[in-house]
């Protein structure tokens, strides 16, 4: 019995290395933005380029922030179900045995 518990508790963990690497590249790409934007600002530039390449920036910066914040929430969803799932009793378990127990009886 203790044994499948931690089991059926390790196993959603050892799940979230896939995603956390995603969530590494997908920060990284969103520093090397942030990077290009300072480097924008830092270094002249005619105003027209500066400004059509630092909306692009921007607004990737938005989409990878985006995905960010949604890779972060599914993450932490599955860490909260799984962890839910070892705290709550096998329901379904408990309902197939007492019908059982009544078939037999």
């Amino acid at each position: 019995m203790m044994a499948e518990a931690i089991e059926s508790w390790l196993t959603p963990l050892l799940f979230i290395s896939a995603p956390a690497l995603m969530i590494i590249s997908t920060a990284t790409r969103y520093a090397q933005i942030h990077g290009e934007v300072h480097f924008l600002q830092d270094h002249d530039h005619s105003g027209s380029c500066r400004e059509t390449c630092g909306a692009v920036l921007l607004k990737r910066a938005v989409y990878f922030r985006n995905a960010l914040v949604a890779l972060y929430s599914a993450i932490g969803i599955f860490a909260t179900a799984s962890l839910l799932y070892l705290f709550t009793p096998p329901v379904i378990n408990q309902h197939i045995s007492t019908e059982k127990a009544a078939s037999v009886l």
